[in-house]
């Protein structure tokens, strides 16, 4: 979504140009980050309110309940034309849109595991038919959804789980006959396939690695630095009157070796430049494909599959976990607000402007 950041950063300009120079020293000498904003929010008047908010006005992040229906009519399109990368991202607006514990979240979630499924994305894919199971994706399509699980934990060669899953729909199948006939021959079809996959699997002598790499998350400091916080020993804090404060080796690094690793004070994700929007059904609904749809909103981690906010189809997060983190920590408060907090990157423009 484009974002009103040009019109409010000359807004901003515009009243620091016709402050005092006594208040522009006050904020530009203030030694915290507090302190500014103290300085900055005593000088916000009522009609800057009244400002923000006309801005805002055509950039609201309400849920949409017709949202998601146009949004996996488009990622089926997408699907159809074996752009799988582009169906992921637009039935994970239609998710964005969609009310939780409904038919509309969990068909985007089970549609979004076909496009990760044909991208290998397999674990990814196999989170998301759980999220549709447990939004209540609806009893007759259980067994496509079982049979998708089923081929995932076998590439994934996790057979024994596999097998069991193809138990069960056996039985699904013997039990319930009554299904259409061709979809039913279909549904035999892929499951025959599917064990016969786990016969051939079960003679090879290759192992499946759990992981071929670790996440970043999961790397430590070899060893804490006792006067850097956050830092590796491998490295000694420097001052220069020119360069400022820097760090230098003091051993021999690794290749690969962490040396610093703590929680960002505050992050932004940079929309960057964004396609132009079409009109037509595009100008309610927008299609394109920006940042904020590819990083998580909390952690920044790059991800296919986003999990939104209950609340609002804005926030995008990588996991349950980072969203209930976002909204203990602070979206709970900015949830509400709507557009409006979306020019929160335009606060590091007026640090910017009150630095100089």
């Amino acid at each position: 979504m484009d974002l009103p950041v040009d019109e409010w950063k000359s807004y901003i300009l515009q009243k620091w140009s016709l402050l005092p120079k006594s208040v522009q020293v006050t904020i530009c000498t203030a030694e915290t980050l507090s302190d500014i904003f103290l300085h900055s929010s005593s000088l916000l008047q009522p009609e800057d309110e009244m400002v923000l908010k006309k801005l805002s006005r055509g950039y609201l992040i309400e849920k949409d309940p017709d949202a998601p229906l146009f949004y996996k009519e488009e990622g089926n399109k997408k699907f159809q034309g074996k752009d799988y990368m582009g169906a992921t991202v637009l039935y994970s607006k239609g998710v964005s849109h969609s009310a939780p514990n409904t038919e509309d979240i969990s068909l985007c979630y089970a549609n979004r595991s076909a496009a990760l499924f044909h991208l290998g994305q397999y674990e990814a894919c196999l989170k998301d038919i759980s999220r549709a199971q447990m939004h209540g994706y609806p009893e007759r399509l259980q067994p496509k959804l079982m049979l998708r699980r089923a081929e995932c934990l076998v590439n994934l060669g996790r057979l024994e789980e596999a097998s069991q899953i193809i138990s069960d729909l056996e039985s699904n199948f013997a039990a319930k006959q009554t299904r259409a006939a061709s979809q039913f021959q279909i549904l035999q079809r892929t499951l025959c396939h599917l064990k016969m996959k786990v016969q051939e699997k079960e003679h090879l002598t290759e192992t499946f690695p759990a992981a071929l790499t670790n996440a970043f998350e999961d790397m430590n400091l070899r060893e804490e630095n006792k006067q850097i916080s956050s830092a590796s020993s491998s490295v000694s804090l420097c001052t220069d009157t020119l360069k400022g404060r820097y760090l230098i080796a003091t051993k021999d690094i690794l290749p690969g070796e962490l040396l610093v690793k703590e929680e960002a004070f505050v992050s932004v994700l940079n929309p960057g430049e964004l396609p132009p929007l079409r009109y037509g059904l595009e100008s309610k609904w927008d299609t394109r494909v920006v940042i904020g749809d590819l990083y998580c909103h909390r952690c920044l981690k790059h991800t296919l599959a986003t999990v939104p906010c209950d609340g609002c189809s804005y926030a995008k997060y990588c996991s349950q976990e980072c969203m209930q983190q976002a909204w203990d920590l602070y979206h709970s408060t900015e949830c509400s607000l709507g557009g409006a907090h979306k020019k929160g990157a335009t606060e590091e423009e007026l640090e910017r402007f009150c630095r100089r």
